[in-house]
């Protein structure tokens, strides 16, 4: 750990930190999410958030992966009236980043002095499909403009569960591809509001099916049936009916990511 410190040293202004994790029998299981963030006086009924990115810093050595974060340190929340007696301490988090596991690969991080940083190893399931049920009740108050014509509704529904888990919501297309990679772009997945479905939570997914791909020269030209996808949403688990509207064509499909660190 100490030859990775001196190896690469950090950009003035800002402080270094080095995440390694122990080797797993099936690292492909598991996914690290790392999280900058600010500790300070927060209120019980606002939302608050750190301003920044992460940017990958291109480096020759590939044993190594290294993240700059930057930032002005600004933290941004919404506006609703609270109580002065519910202020209290708390990590104000960024937009975190996702780096496989890899415990034969470092990950290098650095931040702005006056940023924190913490970690997560979630261990991640696999995927499973969401059946369509077109005549489900919650269905009758589908918004005006989600016409039947252009989009499907989901609906779901998880048994109880674990506090410190995640549902992961995937939406994609299955496609004869090639040998590489391939994802959906110019895809938004986001929060409808819940006027009309009310407790439940609603989202709406869109994309037009556009498909990005590296270009690797595959030798063999042998296409195979893949499932393609682009951002997905990740919302804390719930029993509560989740309803998940997608263009027509699309699929469905969910995984659970449970905590280990």
């Amino acid at each position: 750990m100490t030859g990775i410190l001196k190896k690469y040293p950090h950009p003035q202004g800002y402080q270094k930190y080095v995440i390694s994790v122990p080797g797993k029998p099936d690292e492909s299981q598991f996914i690290v999410e790392i999280i900058p963030g600010k500790t300070m006086q927060m209120d019980e009924c606002n939302d608050y958030s750190l301003q920044g990115e992460f940017v990958e810093d291109s480096f020759a050595d590939e044993d190594v992966l290294r993240y700059i974060y930057r930032s002005e340190g600004e933290v941004v929340q919404t506006l609703l009236g609270c109580a002065t007696d519910s202020l209290h301490t708390e990590f104000a988090r960024g937009m975190p980043v996702l780096v496989d596991y890899n415990s034969l690969r470092p990950t290098v991080v650095y931040l702005p002095k006056d940023i924190e940083l913490k970690h997560t190893v979630w261990k991640v399931a696999e995927m499973i499909q969401v059946e369509h049920d077109p005549e489900n009740k919650l269905f009758e108050k589908r918004p005006f403009d989600l016409t039947k014509d252009k989009y499907d509704g989901y609906i779901l529904q998880l048994p109880a569960g674990s506090e410190n888990s995640k549902i992961e919501l995937v939406v994609g297309i299955t496609k004869k591809v090639d040998c590489n990679r391939h994802r959906l772009i110019d895809v938004t997945f986001g929060d409808a509001g819940d006027m009309n479905f009310s407790p439940h939570m609603f989202m709406i997914f869109d994309s037009d099916g556009e498909i990005a791909s590296t270009r690797m020269g595959c030798p063999d030209r042998e296409l195979t049936g893949k499932f393609i996808y682009g951002e997905t949403r990740r919302v804390p688990y719930t029993t509560d009916p989740m309803i998940i509207f997608i263009p027509k064509g699309f699929e469905l499909r969910y995984r659970i990511w449970e905590s280990v660190v």
